[in-house]
């Protein structure tokens, strides 16, 4: 096990030293803007998103879980539009995407515990994708993992303005739908 780690550290810890000398190549820093935006998600979790759920400030919590989720889009824009596509930032992507997830459910649970239960089915999905790779195989996307963030998302969304106003009814919705693409999607992976 310590081999294979060891192996996909040092594939990580080469592609980070090309895309670090892209950057440092006034002619080719273009090509590192969808990682950069990428990488934007990791900074989102401890220097924003859960300083301002610390402090209970939906307002300024929203303005950063939106801002940061345009860069979910944006990243995988530019990158297939100028075919600046590349292994680092897809497996960068999928990093940020958890990473910022958590952050996110970790802030919101703050407001509503109940969304605990779908931050332990993100972890269980993260770990499996992660021993996945580590015995060298990818792991597959597939259409109920992609659903299951399109809804994540907006489950966090509604679970805040429910702090604002009664939407109890549309929250337990996209808890239950959630929570059901998150069980299709750990029944998928662990086949």
């Amino acid at each position: 096990m310590k081999k294979k780690v060891n192996s996909v550290l040092n594939y990580y810890k080469k592609e980070v030293k090309e895309a670090y000398i892209d950057l440092r190549t006034k002619g080719k820093r273009y090509r590192q803007l969808p990682n950069l935006l990428t990488a934007t998600r990791l900074v989102a979790a401890p220097f924003f998103i859960i300083p301002a759920a610390i402090c209970k400030n939906i307002t300024l919590l929203v303005i950063f879980a939106t801002f940061f989720s345009l860069t979910d889009a944006l990243d995988g824009f530019i990158a297939h539009r100028y075919n600046l596509v590349s292994d680092l930032g897809r497996d960068l992507d999928a990093i940020c995407d958890k990473v910022f997830a958590f952050s996110l459910l970790i802030a919101v649970s703050i407001f509503n515990p109940i969304l605990l239960f779908n931050m332990l089915a993100e972890a269980i999905i993260a770990f499996i994708n992660i021993k996945e790779k580590l015995n060298n195989r990818e792991p597959e996307s597939v259409l109920t993992g992609k659903i299951k963030m399109w809804l994540l998302y907006p489950l966090l969304g509604i679970s805040l303005l429910n702090q604002i106003i009664d939407v109890k009814k549309v929250f337990i919705m996209f808890f239950v739908l959630t929570l059901i693409m998150q069980i299709l999607s750990l029944i998928h992976i662990s086949e």
